[in-house]
């Protein structure tokens, strides 16, 4: 007794998420300026000095370190940080970026920015460099 719409909607949801995990790029350690991430502990920090993150937080600074110095266009921050099913608002992105910044901004002495890059996206940029 299933609905076959119903069933087909899951099979769908299934596949595309599926398709997705396929689409990421490994998790690897990243060293960006003087930002150093180990996803496998799920650890980042600047210099000597540990982020507090939350778990959103950390994927955000790891998306942005991943492509450090590029620009990561706000459409793509939601797919791989909140996922290809994401049907929330964009100003998640806005708040949660907020956070990130002040937790970099909470650690002195380096020179790690956050740069938003108006109507495209946000990049990661070093600013000694």
């Amino acid at each position: 007794p299933y609905n076959t719409d119903a069933l087909l909607a899951r099979i769908k949801a299934v596949l595309r998420r599926s398709q997705y995990l396929e689409t990421l790029p490994s998790m690897v350690p990243i060293t960006a300026g003087w930002l150093e991430i180990d996803p496998q502990a799920r650890t980042a920090q600047i210099g000597t000095h540990a982020l507090d993150l939350t778990p959103r937080e950390f994927d955000l600074l790891y998306a942005l370190a991943a492509s450090f110095g590029q620009v990561l266009p706000l459409e793509a921050l939601l797919r791989q940080v909140w996922g290809p099913d994401f049907e929330g608002q964009p100003q998640v992105v806005y708040v949660t970026m907020s956070e990130l910044r002040s937790a970099l901004a909470s650690i002195p002495e380096h020179t790690l920015r956050i740069v938003t890059v108006h109507r495209v996206g946000y990049k990661l940029v070093d600013e000694e460099a």
